[in-house]
């Protein structure tokens, strides 16, 4: 049995979406089942997922719109009734990572969900990795154990936008530098 991962099914539990759940819960997969869209927005805001299995056919909540109002960068597959190339069209330009239409095998559902976990990971430890280091004496800095020369104005530059990683810089503030 893997480790426990934490999910939320999405769906409107009819007796074959309780089938999936239990399915995944003996796969050693942890789980959050919630009945509607607006549920699974409530659940996102205050927990943290692996992953979102979302049915198109929920209630209360168009889950496109759930696809559309979500915040977070949890990896979403959407499980539909349907074959319908346009509405797998829709649900990827929303924001599905994969879509899978029943009656889909649970085997095949878990392989989905471990690669999307398993793309989660690699980027995680890429970012991790990718660690800088400065050195103010040289205007070098070391990365992946490669050493780099730069000019004062280019290490001046790339250390200020490195240490301000997600910030927006303004062209006044660079110029400062």
């Amino acid at each position: 049995m893997q480790g426990l991962i934490h999910d939320m099914v999405l769906t409107k539990l009819d007796s074959e979406e309780k089938i999936i759940g239990k399915k995944l819960y003996d796969l050693g997969y942890e789980i959050c089942i919630v009945n509607d869209a607006f549920q699974a927005l409530v659940h996102l805001e205050s927990h943290s997922f692996d992953l979102v299995l979302v049915d198109l056919a929920i209630p209360k909540m168009d889950s496109f719109w759930l696809l559309m109002a979500r915040k977070c960068h949890t990896p979403v597959i959407t499980l539909a009734n349907t074959t319908d190339v346009l509405e797998k069209l829709n649900a990827f330009e929303m924001g599905a990572d994969d879509y899978l239409s029943k009656p889909f095998n649970i085997r095949e559902l878990q392989l989905r969900m471990n690669v999307i976990k398993r793309r989660g990971k690699l980027t995680e430890n890429a970012i991790r990795q990718t660690i800088i280091e400065f050195d103010d004496t040289e205007y070098s800095l070391t990365c992946s154990g490669h050493k780099i020369t730069l000019t004062n104005t280019e290490y001046r530059l790339f250390k200020y936008l490195y240490e301000r990683q997600g910030e927006v810089v303004t062209k006044e503030e660079l110029q400062q530098r």
